[in-house]
């Protein structure tokens, strides 16, 4: 969890300074974004975006955005989470995944949270994204 744990702290940290070289290596490319679906799409939702440009990347925000804080970060499938049947091994390492949970924030005021699934892995020993999917959001009453 540590290393995971400081990986998504720089990860925001380089988003939030808005450093485009920095937040590049974050990911491996190709990157699959799966959209979160609109309340009339209910759970068809769109299909998979394939990035392979990281400009595709650059995270689209209202003029109002100032900053996003983390507000919880968990490991899927660790220890606790998996445990194989008595009998069975797990031949492979484990993917690395993480959920996180996010608020955006405008000045000293949230005006949304998302809550985010990544798909990690290490090509070159380096810890990269190489697939996101927006599980849930909220936001401002309108």
């Amino acid at each position: 969890m540590d290393e995971v744990g400081d990986f998504y702290d720089r990860y925001l940290a380089a988003f939030n300074a808005r450093d485009e070289a920095g937040f590049a290596g974050f990911f491996h490319l190709p990157v699959t974004i799966f959209p979160l679906s609109s309340a009339e799409e209910g759970h068809a939702g769109p299909p998979p975006v394939i990035v392979t440009e990281m400009r595709q990347l650059r995270a689209t925000l209202p003029a109002k955005w100032t900053k996003s804080t983390l507000d919880h970060l968990r490991v899927v499938g660790d220890a606790a989470d998996y445990t194989p049947r008595d009998g069975l091994t797990e031949p492979q390492p484990r993917r690395l995944a993480i959920t996180a949970t996010v608020t955006r924030w405008a000045g000293d005021q949230p005006y949304e949270q998302v809550h985010v699934l990544y798909l990690l892995a290490r090509h070159g020993g380096r810890l990269g994204i190489t697939a996101m999917a927006p599980l849930a959001t909220a936001s401002e009453r309108g």
